[in-house]
């Protein structure tokens, strides 16, 4: 469900079993952010904020498929704003692929620039995943708020064993 409020956006994701057995399920959000906004900006302009202290340490992908270890990430994208975590934009950051975070303490992330006040901030309380994502070359930034996540490379190739899994039995909602 979507609700538009003011400056805000709600987005409600309901799931209804209406099967007489139990169904597996994991969901996320894949939404883009236009970085930079205007022509007098860069993407470097822009830099991604946390609410809360975080070792920002990732979960890379390889060929779309999670790496079991995480990784710090590399220094020279990483800083301080306000005293919270940031990471600082670039295209390069996005080389690999997505930045995969798991159990994070914030619940909120902004995309905010050095150069005025504008941002946008998304809250993703009850979220154990997070990813975040950009095209090559692309003038967009993707926040991604998940429940499940993509299979590690030494998955068992089992749904019910899949890491962020969830079971839903026989007539229930989520």
């Amino acid at each position: 469900y979507l609700l538009a409020e003011d400056d805000t956006l709600h987005i409600t994701y309901e799931i209804t079993n209406r099967s007489s057995e139990a169904i597996y399920f994991s969901i996320g959000g894949h939404p883009a952010f236009n970085v930079p906004l205007s022509e007098s900006e860069n993407f470097e302009d822009y830099f991604i904020q946390f609410n809360e202290k975080e070792n920002l340490r990732c979960f890379p992908l390889q060929d779309g498929l999670l790496q079991t270890k995480s990784l710090q990430l590399d220094s020279k994208n990483i800083d301080t704003e306000e005293n919270l975590p940031t990471i600082k934009l670039s295209k390069e950051l996005f080389d690999k692929d997505a930045l995969v975070f798991k159990n994070l303490k914030s619940k909120e992330i902004s995309i905010r620039n050095k150069k005025n006040n504008h941002s946008v901030t998304m809250n993703f309380d009850g979220f154990k995943y997070f990813g975040i994502w950009s095209a090559k070359n692309a003038n967009f930034v993707c926040l991604e708020p998940w429940l499940g996540i993509a299979d590690n490379l030494d998955s068992s190739q089992q749904l019910i064993e899949k890491e962020g899994i969830i079971i839903l039995p026989a007539q229930e909602v989520f």
